[in-house]
C-alpha cells in the first residue's frame, strides 16, 4: 500500500532523474513529493489510522503477503501485512475520516505549487541563452506536475462531497461498518478502496 513507485522500472528511473535534475536548477518541488507525500504524508496517514484504530473509531483490512526465500539453501518464510482499506462505523464517520486526510494533504500540495511558481520564475530570470530555456522548461513542468496532482486531490474532495463512491457494509460485533470503493481508473469494472487513492 506504501509503495513510492509503480512496477515501471524505466518510467521510474526517468521520473527520479528529472527529479534530480529538478534540485541541480533549482525547482525541487517534485522531489519534496516525493519526500513528503510519498514518505512523510504516508507516515502520518498510517498514524492517524493507528490512533482511529486504538480509539475504536475504524476496523482496519489488511492483506498478508508471504514471500519464501530461499537463503544458501535453507527456505525462510517471511510473512508481512498490509493496510489495504478502513471501515468506518458510518458514512458520515467515513466522510469526515477522508477529509480530514484529503485537507491534510491539499495544504501539503498548495504549499508545493507555491514554491514551484516561485522557483520557476527564479529560474526564468537567473538564466540566460539555452540555460533560460532548458532550466524553464524544467520549471514549468514542475509545476505542470504539482498542478496535475493539486487537481486530483481537489477531484478527490469534490467526490467526497457529492457521495461520489461505493459503500460496503460489513456487520462486526454490534456495529456495521462502511469502507468507500471508487473505480479504478485503468478498469471501469472493477473497484478499488478509496484509501488508494489518498495515497498517491
Amino acid at each position: 500500500m506504501f509503495v513510492i513507485f509503480y512496477d515501471k522500472p524505466v518510467i521510474n528511473f526517468l521520473f527520479l532523474l528529472f527529479a534530480a535534475f529538478g534540485v541541480f536548477v533549482g525547482a525541487p518541488a517534485v522531489l519534496l513529493y516525493l519526500i513528503l507525500i510519498k514518505f512523510l504524508y504516508s507516515l502520518f496517514v498510517s498514524i492517524v489510522i493507528s490512533s482511529w484504530e486504538n480509539n475504536e473509531k475504524i476496523l482496519v483490512e489488511t492483506t498478508e503477503t508471504r514471500l519464501e526465500i530461499n537463503f544458501r539453501g535453507i527456505p525462510v518464510k517471511e510473512s508481512t501485512d498490509s493496510l489495504s482499506n478502513i471501515h468506518f462505523k458510518s458514512e458520515r464517520a467515513a466522510r469526515s475520516g477522508y477529509m480530514k486526510l484529503l485537507t491534510t494533504k491539499l495544504i501539503i500540495v498548495l504549499g508545493l505549487l507555491w514554491l514551484s511558481i516561485t522557483n520557476a520564475s527564479d529560474i526564468f530570470f537567473s538564466f540566460q541563452g539555452w540555460h533560460q530555456i532548458v532550466y524553464s522548461s524544467v520549471g514549468i513542468a514542475t509545476v505542470a506536475f504539482i498542478i496535475v496532482k493539486l487537481l486530483r486531490v481537489l477531484k478527490l474532495l469534490l467526490d467526497l462531497n457529492s457521495g461520489r463512491w461505493f459503500l460496503h457494509n460489513t456487520l462486526y460485533r454490534t456495529y456495521t461498518y462502511y469502507a468507500a470503493y471508487t473505480p479504478k481508473i485503468d478498469e471501469a469494472q472493477e473497484l478499488e478502496p478509496y484509501l488508494a487513492k489518498v495515497f498517491e
